[in-house]
């Protein structure tokens, strides 16, 4: 296993180095998921913004009876909730992933600032410390200088024959401190090497190691905080993936149920006239002296719509171009009478049956209300203190007054 205290005990600049590009990899790690987030937040609202332009307008409410219709808006319903989805994954991705890669980031910063500061303390005790031997020894090998030369001048003085007793004498004094002073310095320079000699074994085997340690932790929780992320990145989508596949599926699922069979049906029930086909036209004979009845041949045909008056002639120039009839000739506003009288059989059928649902609605609405009041009323009743009966009344009569019409509306179309 890999010991940057033992075996990068002299790479303090390498260590500072590593962790420090390991934080800055840390910094562009959460840069990633940030705008990993940002991304899905646009992809979310634009989703969002292209169901919302085709939502279906008031207009073409008629069309919800078609299968293909109906199937679209599904679609857009379903990638409406898949946005919703992709919401969800950046919301998540923030807070489980960006925060707190955020939060692990700066607590590894401020432990590695802790741990140099340290390193860099004892680096300069160290330093110190061989600042003073050197001090040490440079007065020991100066005492050692001056202790030669005192020791040679008495050896010079004790030859010299000319020199009285006296100034040998002086001369071996001399000698003798100096050897003293050296002997001093020496020792003094022994303890002095023996300290540092220990503290330096102590910084680099014990002291350096601990820090270096400590920093390799640093890395290793910044290796594991990488490691870890992605995986609950993972995580979090394969949690949001099935709900993703259940949209798809109802898509698929709404696809399958367009039926181009029941939408041409719809075609039918909504077109059909339920006018028979017009019988065959009889020949007149201009030489018995009968006259053309423009409006009889009119009558063997549908009959136009209002505002629609053709005559013989007329007839005769469209016969060759398309069906007399069957498509009007103004396209000027229609207006439907309140008994749909003015439509087409079939069709006032499928309209009086749309009207009579729309009013069967009604009727169970009003009959709630009017149970409701009723109900009110009672425990006004029952309890004065409450409210005052006589209160409910006026709201009793509009509910009768609104059920009568509703029913009068009703009767009038079953016997129309």
């Amino acid at each position: 296993m890999a010991d940057w205290g033992k075996d990068l005990w002299d790479q303090y600049d390498a260590i500072a180095m590593h962790t420090q590009k390991g934080l800055e990899f840390l910094d562009r790690f959460s840069a990633f998921y940030k705008q990993r987030c940002d991304v899905e937040v646009k992809y979310a609202k634009d989703l969002k913004n292209l169901v919302k332009s085709f939502q279906p307008k008031k207009k073409e409410d008629e069309d919800g009876q078609f299968t293909y219709y109906r199937g679209f808006v599904r679609l857009t319903n379903e990638l409406n909730d898949l946005a919703g989805q992709h919401e969800r994954l950046a919301e998540e991705l923030q807070q489980q992933i960006v925060v707190k890669i955020q939060g692990q980031t700066k607590e590894l910063r401020d432990d590695r600032k802790r741990h140099l500061d340290e390193a860099n303390r004892i680096q300069k005790n160290l330093e110190a410390n061989l600042s003073q031997l050197e001090k040490s020894k440079k007065l020991y090998e100066k005492a050692y200088r001056e202790s030669q030369k005192a020791h040679d001048g008495y050896l010079k003085a004790d030859a010299n024959e000319e020199l009285s007793k006296k100034a040998v004498q002086d001369y071996q004094l001399v000698a003798r401190r100096r050897a003293e002073e050296y002997e001093v310095a020496k020792q003094d320079y022994a303890a002095k090497l023996q300290e540092i000699n220990g503290f330096q074994k102590n910084f680099y085997g014990q002291m350096i190691p601990q820090i270096f340690h400590r920093l390799q932790d640093v890395d290793h929780r910044k290796t594991m905080q990488v490691r870890e992320s992605v995986k609950v990145a993972a995580q979090i989508e394969r949690r949001i993936q099935p709900i993703i596949d259940k949209c798809l599926e109802e898509m698929v699922r709404s696809a399958e149920e367009v039926s181009s069979e029941i939408d041409a049906q719809v075609v039918v029930d909504r077109y059909k006239s339920g006018f028979d086909h017009p019988p065959d036209i009889a020949f007149f004979n201009l030489e018995d002296g009968n006259s053309v009845d423009c409006g009889t041949i009119n009558n063997h045909y549908p009959p136009a719509r209002s505002g629609s008056v053709r005559t013989i002639s007329q007839q005769e120039k469209k016969q060759r171009k398309t069906l007399i009839g069957i498509f009007p000739a103004s396209k000027t506003k229609e207006f439907v009478k309140e008994d749909f009288s003015d439509l087409p059989p079939q069709q006032r059928k499928r309209k009086i049956k749309e009207r009579m649902d729309v009013l069967h609605a009604q009727v169970i609405q009003e009959t709630n209300t009017r149970d409701a009041l009723m109900k009110m009323k009672g425990v006004y009743e029952a309890n004065p203190s409450m409210g005052d009966p006589n209160s409910v009344n006026g709201q009793l009569v509009e509910n009768g007054n609104t059920m009568h019409k509703l029913n009068e509306e009703m009767h009038r179309l079953r016997v129309g």
